[in-house]
């Protein structure tokens, strides 16, 4: 009976569990930079998000190359598609950042 009068008093049952402060946003995890993951959006009207086919139709494709939807953003009559994906091995497509010297360019 020791054994189970110890596990009473587990100090982790006393952590309050973290909540988002802002619906639909969770804290981030340890380890995962954002640079793990690209990111892009799509525009569509409120006749393609109503019309039930169009933007399921969007999701499976973008499915196909590895996007997975992260919200929907309703701007008046556009809705943003916010999608991701792990970033892929490769070179860079960013240029190099910096200064340019003088008469370089």
């Amino acid at each position: 009976m020791e054994y189970l009068s110890n596990l009473e008093d587990d100090p982790e049952e006393d952590e309050p569990e973290l909540e988002p402060e802002t619906p639909g946003l969770t804290p981030g995890r340890a380890g995962i930079a954002s640079q793990d993951f690209e990111y892009r959006t799509e525009n569509l009207d409120s006749v393609q998000v109503a019309d039930g086919t169009t933007l399921a139709g969007r999701l499976n494709q973008a499915a196909e190359d590895g996007w997975s939807l992260v919200t929907l953003l309703p701007l008046g009559g556009t809705t943003v598609v916010l999608l991701r994906r792990h970033r892929r091995p490769g070179p860079s497509r960013r240029g190099p950042v910096g200064f340019v010297a003088a008469g370089s360019s």
